[in-house]
């Protein structure tokens, strides 16, 4: 039987990290998505939608991978904060 190719649907380097640290044979393909927030759009509804966008744009093109997509946000004070700014 062939083995399906693992995609991480992420240009995470902590998401890269924590997969590789279990498993070593996988491609990281970013899924390049709007990850605007819809309006009146809760965070739990957000995440989820973005992971499962972010799985469909990937498997567009790789229909026979396993592909693992996954998003997240920090949300405080009823409040979703925005994406941590990167230190150069």
């Amino acid at each position: 039987m062939k083995k399906k190719r693992l995609i991480l649907a992420s240009s995470s380097v902590y998401r890269k990290i924590l997969l590789g640290s279990i498993r070593a044979n996988f491609e990281c393909i970013s899924p390049n998505i709007d990850e605007t927030r819809k309006p009146e759009e809760k965070a739990q509804e957000m995440v989820i939608r973005l992971a499962i966008e972010k799985a469909e744009k990937i498997g567009e093109h790789n229909k026979n991978a396993i592909i693992i997509a996954s998003d997240t946000c920090a949300y405080c004070d009823s409040k979703i904060l925005g994406k941590p700014l990167k230190k150069d």
